[in-house]
């Protein structure tokens, strides 16, 4: 694992710096050339000002009733919708520059490390600057064949065991912890999420809550259907696993996020993109990951799951998908979480995108509200 020092360089993102994981060793899968594979891990620098939009969110020290003011309390499954509407992200017009002291909660240094999704990579700094608010640093996982850590030639996104991302995952910690940082949360959306939850299930002791944003736990469809895909992809997999399925993305999640479209986001189309090829054994991994969950993991820790309040699909565009989740099946998702842990808090947001932090600004406020009640009652530092 890697220790201190760290070689940081700057980031693409303003305010964020970035130093690779190579794997050792070599982890390259069969096809691909002699060239580097490993994670990169992002860091919110302590100098990128926190922009004005999260004072909402701000912890008070003696008094948690702010978490009140414009929310009611969650209970298990449920969340207000009365809550503050928070301005675009891309407003960062700083109250305070952030504060090393304002990262030391008590005795403690705590830090968020946040998992990307499929077909994905971290370009949401206004989620690193939410959790600055709350007093965290946050680094966000890379992971390889994806985004910053993809090298030409690479399978793109690929992987065929979900529990092989444990190695860049062990890195990453090694480098929080060398960093000073003895309380730490995970963040995962999408697969990130179900391999975040895999993780933590097979490492107690590292990581001392969960926070899932649309997690992948299972797949959509009725039961039957669901059992002869897992069959079908998991004994084909076997034969061929760098095989490309024929699966086309009709680009309807895309429209409701990118810029350039009907969204609100600028990113890297060649990290997020459309079409990407999906392989058969990575298929099989998601299916082998998502069996584990159905048989029930064991997560001691506290977990929070949000999801859409529903899902929209169709092979032509609706208004509907505008405010839906348009690549997963939500309640599906819902309807597993408890399978996570003992301690689970399942919120459903109300016409919330796949990724709910990119939703519009009152259906994110609602996400960042409802995150941030769970911290203050159950991570306390």
């Amino acid at each position: 694992m890697p220790v201190a020092p760290v070689a940081w360089r700057p980031d693409i993102l303003d305010g964020f710096s970035c130093t690779d994981l190579p794997l050792v060793p070599d982890a390259r899968a069969v096809g691909e050339p002699e060239t580097a594979v490993g994670g990169v891990l992002v860091r919110r620098d302590h100098d990128r000002p926190v922009p004005e939009w999260t004072l909402p969110y701000a912890p008070r020290a003696d008094d948690h009733s702010q978490w009140t003011d414009g929310h009611s309390r969650l209970t298990e499954g449920h969340v207000s919708r009365g809550v503050d509407p928070v301005r675009r992200a891309d407003d960062h017009h700083a109250v305070r520059a952030g504060d090393p002291a304002s990262r030391t909660r008590g005795h403690r240094r705590a830090a968020v490390l946040y998992l990307h999704g499929w077909n994905d990579y971290f370009f949401q700094a206004h989620v690193a600057d939410f959790w600055a608010r709350l007093g965290y640093d946050f680094y966000a996982l890379e992971l390889r064949r994806y985004g910053r850590a993809l090298r030409p030639g690479q399978l793109f996104g690929y992987i065929d065991d979900l529990g092989d991302y444990s190695r860049e995952i062990d890195d990453a910690v090694a480098v929080l912890r060398a960093e000073g940082h003895d309380t730490l949360v995970l963040m995962g959306h999408s697969t990130g999420g179900l391999t975040g939850a895999l993780y933590v299930d097979a490492h107690p002791g590292v990581f001392e809550a969960v926070v899932l944003n649309s997690p992948w736990l299972e797949l959509s469809g009725n039961p039957v259907l669901r059992q002869v895909v897992s069959r079908v992809v998991t004994g084909a997999a076997r034969m061929a696993p760098t095989t490309v399925l024929p699966i086309a993305d009709q680009g309807f999640y895309r429209r409701t996020i990118l810029a350039s479209e009907d969204g609100e986001w600028a990113y890297d189309t060649t990290w997020k993109r459309p079409n990407a090829p999906i392989r058969l054994g990575w298929g099989r991994a998601i299916v082998q990951g998502q069996e584990r969950v159905a048989a029930g993991l064991g997560i001691e820790v506290p977990v929070i799951v949000l999801c859409s309040d529903h899902s929209a699909t169709g092979t032509t565009w609706s208004d509907d998908m505008a405010r839906a989740d348009t690549v997963l099946d939500a309640d599906g998702i819902a309807r597993r979480a408890p399978y996570l842990g003992r301690q689970v808090t399942v919120v459903r947001i109300h016409d919330g995108l796949h990724d709910l932090t990119l939703s519009p600004p009152p259906v994110r406020a609602e996400f960042f509200g409802a995150v941030g009640t769970w911290v203050a009652a159950y991570c306390e530092l």
